[in-house]
C-alpha cells in the first residue's frame, strides 16, 4: 500500500487560463496512476487467488487497498486546493453573471404565473382546480428557483471577494468532515466484484461561507476523480443535523442500513458517531424492519445448479436483510459481519457450530464472488490453455456450470465437480437456513404502541395485534375484545383507522371478539356520527395500507340473515353487503365481486408505489383528494353490478355519488366528479389501447376522456391498469399494452419536467393530429372520387398536367392502385380485405405525393375545407374516422346556402350516436336542438359547441352532440331539421316560480386563459380559432330530463350566448362549461344564475 501513499507531483500554474488545462492534465495523471496500480493490484490477486483459499483474508487486503487509494486520492485534491480557489472565482464570476441574466426571466415568470392565479386584490383567482393546483405548483418551484438564484448570488457577491486572501490550511476542514465508506465496503467486505460506496458527512457549524464553498469544490473534485477510474464508485453528500426524513419513505429505506453500518476512513471520527444517532432517531424501526422482512419474501430460490450468490435466496444479501434486522432492534457494539457473529454468539442467538458454519459458507460465497470479479485476468489464460469457449464466457450474475468448470480448471481448490457442487451447495443452503433463523429470533418480539383510547400491542414477526388494552380496566384478558371499549365508535374509528396507517392484522381471537360484537353495532347503527364518520372513510381509503384494512373489515361477518350479508365494513357503507361473494362475467373474472374487488385495492397500492417511484415529477400531481379519488374508485369500480340488469359502468358513478352524499361529501364538489369519471371509465383505456390506426385515435380520446388534464391521466391509468391486473391470474401478465400505451401519453407529458406550458403542449400535439387527420380525408375523398368516378379522372391526369415527376413516379403503383379502387369500388371482399387494399392506397399517396399536391387535387370535391377544419371541435375531428368525415365534409358542402343541417353517425356497439351540425344566423338555437332531440328519445351525454363569427358580423354555431337512442335505430336529419326549424318552444313559466323539489345544483365561475377560443372568419373562406379571454361558468348537476334545454333557456332569458359549450356526462351527474365574456360572467353572478337556473329545472314542460 506504500505505492498509493506517494503524492503526484504536480506543475505550478500562474496563469488564469491555464487554470483548467492544469487540472485537467493532474486529472489524467491521477487516472493513468490508479490504472497502473490497480491493474498491476488485480493481476497480482488473480494469481494469488489460485493459490489462496482464504477469500476472507483476501476482502480484508483489498478493503485495504482501497481505502489507502481513497486517502491517497482526498490528499491529491487537498494538493490541488489553490488550483481549485482559482477555477472557483473564475466560475462563480461567469455564474454570477448568469445568475444576474436569469434572475429576471425568473422574476416575469413568477409575476405571470401571480397574475394567473391571483387577482388584483390577492384573493385567489376563479379557475378549475385542478388547473390552478397544476399552475400554483409551477408558481412554487419558480419561486423556489428564484429564491435559490437570488441566495446564491448573494453567497457569490460575499464570498468573491474573499477568495483572492484566501490562505489554504489542509488541517481546517478535519474537525467539520468525515469521508466514510458504506456497505460491504464499509463491513471491510470489499470483493473485486463488489461496488465502491462511499458518503461524505460534513457538520457546517463553525465553517464560514467561504470556507463551506471550497470543502464543497473539493468534494465535487474528488467525485470527478472517481469517475475516472474503471470502479461503479457511489458517494452521498449528508450534513450533521439535516432533515433525515425523506430516509422515511418506502423508497428510500434500502439506504438506512449501509449508513449505519458506515466506518470511518478519514476524517472526524465523532461526526459519525452523531451521524448514526441522527439516522437511528430519523429511522421508522418498525417500518424498516418490515420493509426487510418483506425483501427477503421476494428472494427466489435459485436454480441447483446456477447460484446467484448476492442477491438470490441463500446469498449474501439474504443473510445481510437477518443481520440488518439484528442491528435495527439489537443495536450491537459490531455491525461488520464477522463481528456481528460474534456477538451473537456470545448472546446465544448462535451456537459455535453455527458460527463456524456461517464463516465456512462466507468463504466459499466469497471465493466464488471473487473468482467472478478476478474472470477478466483469467482469459488469457484459460485461451492459452484452449479453452476458447470458456475465455469467452460471458459473466451475469450467477455462477453457472460453466464458470464452475473454468474454477475447477484454473483453481484446485477441489479435485472434481462433485466436491465444488458440495460446498457451494452447503453455503448456500446454509446461509438460508442461518438467515431464517435469526430473522425468526429478531422478530419474535412484542412492540407496544399507545393510541388516544386504548393501549395496543403487535407481534413483529406475524405483523400481528395481539393485544388491546383499555387503560382503564387492565385486568381485562388482553386476548379477548373488551366489548365497551369498541362500542365506542372514535376507539373502532382509531383501530382501524391504525390498520389502514400500519398494516397490521388483528389476530384471530380479536377479530372474532370484534365479529361477535357487530350484532350490537348493527343496533346502533343510527348513532353513527356523520361528521367523524366521513374523516374515518376519508382517511380509510387514501392511507398506505388502505387494502389490508378494507380486507379484515369485510372478513369481520355475521351469518347471513334474511339472504343479507353484514360485515363490518357494510356497517358504514352498506352497498358492500351486496358486493358479498357475488358472482359476475366469470368468462373473465377469476373471483367474486367482494374479492376482485379486494385484490384490485391491493394492486392499485402497488401500483402507487411503482408510480411514485418512476415519475417523482408527474406524481407531485397528486394529493390527498387524489389518493381517495384513486382507492375508492378501484374499489366500488365494480358496484354497479350489484344490479344484474343494468350496465355497471352506468351505475357504478351514481351509486358512489349516492354514498359518498350520504357521508356527507358534496355530491358537485370535483373530488365525487373525479370519482365518477374515475368509476366509469375504469375500462376505457384499455379499450383505448387497442385502437391501433396511425393517427393514435386511442391516445387522442384518452386525452380528450382526461380533459387534458395530467392529473386525471395519471388517475385514470392506475385505476385501468389496477382492475386490469386483478381480474385473474393470467391478466397480470398481459398488461403490456397499458403501459406501452401510457408511455406514450408520458412522452407528450414530458413538457412538465422542463416547465414548459402545459396546455399549448397538448394543444400543439392536437393541432398536429388535427392537420393528419385533415390529410388522412384528403386520400380518403380522392380515393371515394376515384370509385365513383375513374382513377385517370380524379388523379393520374390532374397530376401529370401539374407534377409530370410525381405522376410518372405514381404510375409504377397504377396496379395496386388500380386494384384497389376495383375492389373498394364493388365492396364485394370481406372487410379484412376490403381494409388491406384501403390502407395501401393511402400509403402510396401518402408515400409519393406532397401534401400540397394532395390538397390541390382534392379541393374540387369540396369548396369549405378551411370553415370545416377550424369550425368543428378538436375532439369530435379527432374521434371521428377519415371515412366519416368525408361523408360529412361533403354533407356540409356549400355550408351557407342553407340555414341549418345534420349529419348523423351512428355508433357502433357500446359507443355513441354522434350528429354533427351547424346553423347560420341564430346562435341561440341550441335550445331548440337540445328539445328536439330529447324530445325523440335521445339522451345527450357529450357536446362540444362554438360559435362562429362570420366576415359579415353574421353569427352561427358549429359543434356536435354525442348520445344513446333509447328508441334504437337512425334519425332522420331532414325530418330532425324540419323539426327543430319549425319548433315553438314550450311555455317554461315565469319568474315567479316557487320551486317545488330541491334542486342539487352547483354553478361554479372560472377565469380562463388559455383553453377560450372564438372561431372568426378573417377574410373570405379563411377561418381563425382566435384565443380570447372568457369565464368559463361550471354547471354541475344531477341528470334531469331535458336539463341540457333547460340550461341553454335560463341563460338565454339573461341575453347569454355562450361563445363555446362543453357538456359531459358521467354516470347521473352533468358537468357542462359554458364560456362567456367578462361582461356576460358579470351579469350572470347579478342576476343571481344559479337560482334562475334552479327555477328553470324545477320547472314543468307545457307543450
Amino acid at each position: 500500500m506504500n505505492s498509493t501513499n506517494k503524492a503526484l507531483p504536480h506543475p505550478h500554474f500562474e496563469t488564469a487560463d491555464l487554470i483548467d488545462q492544469g487540472l485537467q492534465a493532474r486529472k489524467q495523471a491521477y487516472k493513468q496512476r490508479f490504472l497502473a496500480l490497480w491493474t498491476t493490484y488485480q493481476k497480482e490477486s488473480a494469481l494469488a487467488h489460485l493459490k489462496d483459499r482464504e477469500a476472507l483474508a483476501g476482502l480484508e487486503r483489498l478493503t485495504t487497498w482501497m481505502d489507502g487509494w481513497v486517502c491517497f486520492s482526498w490528499d491529491f485534491v487537498q494538493e490541488e486546493t489553490l488550483m481549485l480557489i482559482k477555477s472557483l472565482a473564475q466560475e462563480s464570476s461567469g455564474k454570477l453573471s448568469y445568475l444576474n441574466g436569469l434572475l429576471p426571466a425568473k422574476a416575469l415568470k413568477a409575476a405571470e404565473l401571480s397574475s394567473l392565479l391571483f387577482l388584483a386584490d390577492g384573493t385567489p383567482a376563479p379557475m378549475d382546480p385542478a388547473e390552478y393546483a397544476y399552475y400554483n405548483n409551477l408558481l412554487q418551484t419558480t419561486l423556489t428557483d428564484k429564491k435559490s438564484a437570488e441566495a446564491q448570488i448573494e453567497l457569490i457577491e460575499e464570498t468573491l471577494p474573499q477568495i483572492k486572501n484566501y490562505q489554504h490550511d489542509p488541517h481546517r476542514f478535519t474537525p467539520h468532515f468525515a469521508l466514510i465508506a458504506r456497505g460491504g465496503y464499509g463491513r471491510r467486505e470489499l470483493s473485486f466484484a463488489s461496488d465502491v460506496d462511499l458518503a461524505y458527512l460534513v457538520d457546517l457549524e463553525g465553517l464560514g461561507k467561504l470556507d463551506r464553498l471550497v470543502l464543497q469544490e473539493q468534494l465535487k473534485r474528488l467525485s470527478e476523480l472517481f469517475v475516472e477510474v474503471p470502479l461503479e464508485v457511489a458517494s452521498q453528500y449528508f450534513e450533521l443535523g439535516e432533515d433525515l426524513e425523506r430516509f422515511s419513505q418506502t423508497e428510500a429505506l434500502h439506504a438506512i442500513p449501509s449508513l449505519l453500518e458506515a466506518r470511518l476512513i478519514s476524517g472526524n471520527a465523532k461526526l459519525l458517531d452523531r451521524f448514526k444517532k441522527e439516522v437511528r432517531a430519523a429511522c421508522p424501526t418498525e417500518r424498516m424492519v418490515r420493509f426487510l422482512n418483506a425483501q427477503v419474501a421476494e428472494l427466489k430460490l435459485d436454480r441447483i445448479e446456477e447460484l446467484t450468490l448476492k442477491e438470490g435466496r441463500g446469498g449474501l444479501r439474504h443473510l445481510q436483510f437477518a443481520l440488518w434486522m439484528v442491528v435495527l432492534l439489537t443495536k450491537p457494539k459490531k455491525t461488520d459481519t464477522f463481528g456481528l457473529l460474534g456477538e451473537l454468539e456470545e448472546k446465544g442467538w448462535l451456537t459455535p457450530v453455527q458460527r463456524a458454519v456461517a464463516i465456512q459458507s462466507l468463504e466459499t460465497i466469497w471465493d466464488l464472488r471473487n473468482f467472478m470479479g478476478l474472470y477478466e485476468q483469467y482469459r488469457p489464460i484459460l485461451e492459452s490453455m484452449g479453452e476458447k469457449l470458456l475465455a469467452q464466457e460471458k459473466l451475469s450474475e450467477r455462477f453457472t456450470d460453466r464458470l464452475a468448470m473454468a474454477y475447477l480448471k484454473l483453481k484446485h481448490r477441489f479435485t472434481q465437480v462433485d466436491q465444488l457442487d458440495l460446498n457451494r451447495l452447503n453455503a448456500s443452503l446454509s446461509l438460508a437456513t442461518l438467515a431464517d433463523k435469526l430473522i425468526a429470533k429478531v422478530l419474535d418480539r412484542m412492540h407496544e404502541e399507545r393510541l388516544p383510547g386504548f393501549l395496543l400491542v403487535k407481534h413483529l414477526g406475524s405483523n400481528q395485534i395481539r393485544k388491546l388494552w383499555d387503560y382503564n380496566r387492565p385486568e381485562r384478558a388482553p386476548g379477548q375484545i373488551d366489548e365497551e371499549l369498541f362500542l365506542d365508535w372514535n376507539n373502532l374509528f382509531a383501530l382501524f383507522g391504525y390498520l389502514a396507517n400500519n398494516g397490521n392484522d388483528l389476530a384471530g381471537p380479536l377479530a372474532e371478539g370484534l365479529a361477535n360484537l357487530l350484532s350490537r353495532l348493527y343496533k346502533k347503527q343510527s348513532e353513527l356520527p356523520k361528521e367523524a364518520l366521513q374523516d374515518f372513510v376519508f382517511h380509510l381509503f387514501s392511507a398506505e395500507h388502505s387494502a389490508e384494512a378494507v380486507k379484515q373489515m369485510m372478513d369481520i361477518a355475521l351469518p347471513i340473515e334474511n339472504d343479507q350479508a353484514r360485515t363490518l365494513l357494510g356497517l358504514f357503507l352498506p352497498e358492500v353487503n351486496q358486493m358479498r361473494y357475488l358472482l359476475r362475467n366469470l368468462e373473465v373474472h377469476q373471483y367474486p365481486l367482494c374479492i376482485h374487488s379486494q385484490k384490485a385495492l391491493a394492486r392499485m397500492e402497488l401500483e402507487i408505489v411503482k408510480f411514485r417511484r418512476n415519475e417523482p415529477e408527474l406524481w407531485r400531481f397528486i394529493g390527498p383528494g387524489e389518493l381517495f379519488a384513486l382507492k375508492w374508485s378501484i374499489f366500488f369500480h365494480d358496484l354497479g353490478k350489484i344490479n344484474l340488469f343494468r350496465d355497471h359502468e352506468q351505475l357504478g358513478p351514481k351509486l358512489s355519488g349516492r354514498m359518498l352524499d350520504r357521508l356527507g361529501f358534496d355530491v358537485n364538489s370535483d373530488l365525487v366528479d373525479l370519482i365518477r369519471l374515475l368509476v366509469q371509465h375504469h375500462q376505457s383505456m384499455v379499450r383505448f389501447s387497442k385502437l391501433s390506426t396511425h393517427l393514435d385515435l386511442g391516445l387522442l380520446k384518452f386525452f380528450e376522456l382526461a380533459q387534458r388534464d395530467p392529473r386525471k391521466l395519471i388517475l385514470l391509468y392506475l385505476v385501468n391498469i389496477s382492475d386490469f391486473k386483478s381480474v385473474s391470474e393470467q391478466m397480470a401478465d398481459k398488461a403490456g399494452h397499458l403501459d406501452e400505451f401510457f408511455q406514450r401519453v408520458l412522452s407528450i407529458l414530458e413538457v412538465i419536467r422542463h416547465g414548459a406550458n402545459l396546455t399549448q403542449t397538448i394543444n400543439e400535439f392536437l393541432d398536429q393530429k388535427v392537420e393528419e387527420q385533415k390529410e388522412a380525408v384528403i386520400r380518403d375523398l380522392l380515393l371515394h372520387q376515384a370509385c365513383n368516378r375513374s382513377l385517370d379522372e380524379v388523379l393520374l391526369e390532374p397530376l401529370r398536367l401539374a407534377a409530370p415527376k410525381i405522376s410518372e413516379q405514381l404510375l409504377k403503383n397504377r396496379s395496386e392502385l388500380s386494384s384497389a379502387v376495383h375492389y373498394l369500388a364493388l365492396g364485394e371482399l370481406d372487410p379484412k380485405s376490403l381494409d388491406k387494399h384501403y390502407q395501401r392506397f393511402s400509403r402510396i399517396l401518402a408515400d409519393q405525393v406532397p401534401k400540397d399536391q394532395l390538397f390541390n387535387l382534392a379541393r374540387p370535391y369540396s369548396s369549405d375545407w378551411h370553415w370545416f377544419f377550424t369550425a368543428i371541435p378538436n375532439r369530435y375531428l379527432l374521434s371521428a374516422s377519415p371515412q366519416q368525415l368525408t361523408r360529412q365534409l361533403l354533407d356540409f358542402d356549400n355550408f351557407r346556402e342553407q340555414t341549418l343541417r345534420f349529419s348523423f353517425i351512428k355508433g357502433s356497439a357500446g359507443e355513441y350516436d354522434s350528429l354533427l351540425f351547424y346553423a347560420n344566423e341564430d346562435p341561440g338555437i341550441q335550445a331548440k336542438i337540445a328539445f328536439a332531440l330529447n324530445s325523440k328519445g335521445i339522451n345527450l351525454e357529450l357536446a362540444k359547441i362554438n360559435r362562429v363569427v362570420y366576415l359579415d358580423g353574421s353569427q352561427g354555431v358549429v359543434g356536435f352532440f354525442q348520445g344513446v337512442s333509447l328508441k334504437g335505430g337512425e334519425i332522420s336529419v331532414v325530418e330532425l331539421e324540419s323539426m327543430v326549424l319549425n319548433l315553438h318552444l314550450p311555455d317554461m313559466g315565469r319568474p315567479s316560480w316557487v320551486a317545488k323539489h330541491q334542486v342539487k345544483l352547483q354553478v361554479s365561475y372560472f377565469l380562463e386563459r388559455e383553453k377560450g377560443y372564438q372561431v372568426t372568419e378573417t377574410e373570405p373562406g379563411q377561418f381563425l380559432r382566435q384565443p380570447v379571454e372568457c369565464w368559463a361558468v361550471k354547471v354541475s348537476m344531477l341528470d334531469t330530463a331535458y336539463a341540457y334545454f333547460k340550461i341553454m333557456m335560463a341563460l338565454a332569458s339573461l341575453g347569454v350566448t355562450p361563445i363555446q359549450v362543453t357538456v359531459t356526462t358521467i354516470g347521473n351527474q352533468l358537468v357542462d362549461y359554458f364560456y362567456v365574456s367578462a361582461e356576460e360572467k358579470q351579469l350572470l353572478e347579478d342576476k343571481q344564475f344559479d337560482q334562475v337556473l334552479a327555477k328553470f329545472l324545477d320547472s314543468e314542460i307545457h307543450q
